[in-house]
Formats: structure tokens, C-alpha cells, sequence
């Protein structure tokens, strides 16, 4: 059996481009930092004028929403298999139609449906009575 060629490395595999993405931010972080110095702000509280203060309320905010998120997901949490299909003997997923299959039914039925038994009837239902 032939060897497979491995794919080519991209440029984010290397370990070096990765450590320059991290340091270019870094970079970017402490230059906008000492603009923070530099500029002048017109603000309308006195705490906006801190040195850092839209920094730091930015990083309290995101950990604020990851914190929320993480809360959210215990909520709003589904088993693994919530939306695997619960077999329940029933006939198709269609229409319910009283009685028997009939023409109707065939017409409903989406094409390649070879069983000619689209649909649910009220008889297939358990507990119920077959004569409609």
C-alpha cells in the first residue's frame, strides 16, 4: 500500500508564526496604552479619565460575558442525544389522516416514497382504534 503524502504545513502550524501573532497584539496593546497617556479625552465623568480605565472595563466586561455564558450553558444544556429520532413504531413523520391509506396519502407523499405510507394514521397510533 502506497504511503500518503502528508499535508503541507501551513503557516499558522509553525510555532514561530503563532508567537509572532501573540507578540504583534501585545505590541498593539502597549501602544494603545500609552496613547491612553498621551491623548486627550473629553469625558463626562471623572473615573473616565483613569489611566487604563477603557482597557481595564473592556477586560471586565468580556470576563463578565464568558462568566454569563458559562452560566447560560448549564441552563440551557441538552443530553447528547436530544435530537436523535425516537423510534416509537410509528408510521412516516406527514400528515395524520384518518383511515386507511388511500390516493390521498399517495398524492401527499414525497417523491421516492416507495411504502406508499406517508404520513401518520390515526390508526397507527397505539391505544387507538383502527377503524378511524
Amino acid at each position: 500500500m502506497p504511503a500518503r503524502n502528508p499535508e503541507p504545513a501551513r503557516w499558522l502550524d509553525h510555532p514561530g508564526s503563532v508567537q509572532r501573532i501573540i507578540n504583534t497584539l501585545l505590541g498593539i496593546c502597549v501602544l494603545l496604552l500609552l496613547a491612553d497617556a498621551v491623548l486627550t479625552r473629553h469625558t463626562h465623568f471623572g473615573f473616565e479619565r483613569w489611566f487604563g480605565f477603557y482597557g481595564l472595563y473592556g477586560f471586565i466586561s468580556c470576563v463578565f460575558l464568558v462568566r454569563v455564558a458559562a452560566l447560560m450553558r448549564k441552563l440551557l444544556m441538552r443530553s447528547e442525544d436530544y435530537y436523535e429520532p425516537v423510534d416509537d413504531g410509528l408510521v412516516g413523520d406527514g400528515p395524520i389522516h384518518d383511515g386507511p391509506v388511500d390516493d390521498e396519502c399517495a398524492r401527499d407523499a414525497p417523491a421516492g416514497d416507495a411504502t406508499g405510507t406517508y404520513g401518520r394514521h390515526r390508526g397507527d397510533f397505539p391505544g387507538s382504534d383502527s377503524d378511524g
